[in-house]
């Protein structure tokens, strides 16, 4: 199988990501304003980074959801900056970056889709550190991170004949890029891992204080 295709902005946490295993094997980067069709085969894997342009993700959405339909397997991260995902409507919420800081609090948080093969293998809490609003997704997708109203925080797509559409409101190829919130990172190398034949966990399974903060002070997290 080829590596996954990464469509990425550019930005600098890409950058980071793909400087270091196991993204650097198991990741094609692809400057996602110059996407052409025929770069993406059938049967292949593609993880959408997060902070898309919206003008390169209006233009080339249509074409990644042709693709989709043919078979490849289409993961979403972050929330979206047009309205693309067949079905689905987003809706915006405050995020709540800081709620670990605080004595007590937490972040309200389901995840009846653990058992799913798409997160088989990750645990609540390896989920659990914030995201950025919902999706209301297609009445026929399986919901497998929401929160505690129904919002889904995370959902796979898939139809009759298609790859498998995996849409997350979380962000954490930004984060594991940042350096910021740790625990980011096991759903990106989970997801990678997964997704790339052949290819095995860099390191083994770390368990980070919390999200935590870095040495040196807060980070913007946005």
């Amino acid at each position: 199988m080829r590596p996954i295709a990464y469509l990425t902005g550019g930005h600098w946490f890409e950058q980071s990501i793909l400087a270091r295993e196991p993204y650097a094997s198991a990741l094609d980067p692809i400057y996602l304003p110059e996407l052409t069709p025929c770069v993406l085969e059938p049967q292949q894997v593609a993880i959408l980074g997060s902070r898309a342009d919206a003008d390169a993700l209006a233009e080339q959405g249509p074409a990644l959801l042709a693709w989709w339909h043919t078979g490849g397997d289409l993961i979403a991260f972050d929330q979206p900056p047009v309205d693309w995902l067949p079905g689905a409507a987003f809706e915006p919420r405050e995020t709540n970056f800081w709620w670990w800081c605080t004595p007590g609090a937490d972040l309200p948080l389901e995840s009846p889709g653990l058992g799913d093969p798409v997160l088989a293998g990750l645990e609540h809490d390896d989920v659990k550190w914030h995201h950025h609003g919902v999706y209301h997704p297609p009445r026929e997708a399986r919901t497998l991170i929401a929160t505690p109203d129904g919002g889904a925080v995370l959902y796979v797509d898939q139809r009759p004949g298609s790859g498998r559409l995996i849409a997350t409101t979380m962000d954490p190829d930004y984060h594991t890029g940042q350096g910021f919130i740790p625990k980011a990172e096991r759903l990106l190398e989970h997801l990678v891992v997964s997704f790339a034949a052949g290819i095995r966990p860099h390191h083994p399974r770390r368990t980070p204080p919390s999200p935590g903060r870095p040495s040196g002070g807060r980070p913007s997290p946005a």
